[in-house]
């Protein structure tokens, strides 16, 4: 099955809901909350340095994405004091509905307006080359609205440049909005990071891969495959949680073979001792891609770690 784009179209970053909370965590600045790693790490670099931003996280370092994620009473109470909430979209968040209704004056903003989005994540993939900011091309589906229900598409989409850029925009539109006194830094934050991506580009631009096969232990890695032309021929996606019952397993391992299959990609989480199996069975070798979802304050910036996962995928297929 062939991964087609659907664009989510609108002219301005779409707001959930329009007032701003005036239960502040810091009385003295704009208290924002993201809803998760990648979101956090894109926000940070549009709100450095300002003296009016109060930026923290809803969920934990070790969370990861949040499909099923259930909000804590922890999270509500966060929430509550916050003046914005800024998530990924997409239906990423599946429980931003019980936060309209539980604090409907909250501001949210939903990054994913703009961006495209890869739909199914079946074996086969075919590469689409497109422009950075156009989405006019054979295979993309166009959507008028960010309505809730995005059917089949994958909302890991901050794993592509093109779209962590658009998220940024939208994050500094936001931030205009709320403080536009600081509309100056938040657009010097931007052009750093837009010359970030491009400059991300510009050392990437030779990695690709028509013709190379991977086995992939992370839904999101069809942004990589995507950006960098290998096909899917192999996936297992599980949740920490959960284990691969034994024939999905045996599936996989023969998929592997069959399509003569040398790299595993897969995150440093519970992913890895699935694909340690699938290794010891095929001999294919495991790259670790960093999806973005497992961070801190302290981690590199966007753009260091998707330049160090670019070299990975150049080494898988060297």
């Amino acid at each position: 099955m062939k991964y087609i784009k659907t664009m989510i179209t609108a002219l301005s970053v779409l707001f959930l809901s329009g007032c701003t909370s005036s239960n502040n965590i810091n009385d003295d600045k704009i208290n924002i909350v993201t809803s998760f790693y990648p979101i956090y790490s894109i926000a940070e670099e549009i709100v450095k340095n300002s003296p009016n931003i109060n930026i923290t996280n809803m969920t934990t370092p070790s969370t990861g994405c949040l499909h099923d994620y259930q909000l804590t009473s922890g999270d509500m109470k966060k929430l509550s004091k916050a003046d914005m909430f800024i998530i990924n979209g997409g239906d990423m968040e599946s429980f931003v509905d019980e936060i309209e209704n539980s604090l409907p004056n909250l501001e949210i903003v939903d990054t994913s307006t703009g961006t495209y989005m890869l739909e199914g994540e079946g074996h086969n993939h075919e590469h689409d080359e497109h422009d950075e900011h156009s989405h006019e091309e054979e295979g993309h589906i166009h959507s008028e609205d960010d309505g809730h229900d995005h059917g089949n598409l994958n909302a890991h989409i901050w794993l592509s440049p093109e779209n962590a850029l658009i998220q940024a925009e939208n994050i500094y539109s936001a931030l205009c909005n709320i403080d536009y006194e600081n509309e100056p830094l938040y657009r010097k934050n931007l052009d750093n990071f837009s010359l970030s991506i491009e400059n991300l580009k510009n050392e990437t631009k030779d990695i690709h891969f028509e013709e190379k096969n991977a086995a992939v232990f992370h839904e999101g890695y069809i942004y990589f495959a995507n950006e960098y032309g290998f096909d899917i021929k192999a996936e297992i996606y599980m949740d920490e949680n959960t284990d691969p019952s034994p024939s999905l397993l045996a599936h996989t391992i023969d998929e592997v073979k069959e399509n003569n299959i040398t790299a595993l990609l897969c995150a440093d989480d519970a992913s890895l001792k699935i694909a340690e199996t699938v290794s010891r069975e095929t001999g294919a070798k495991i790259y670790i891609l960093d999806p973005l979802t497992y961070g801190n304050t302290e981690n590199e910036s966007y753009t260091e770690i998707m330049l160090k996962n670019a070299n990975t995928i150049k080494e898988a297929f060297k």
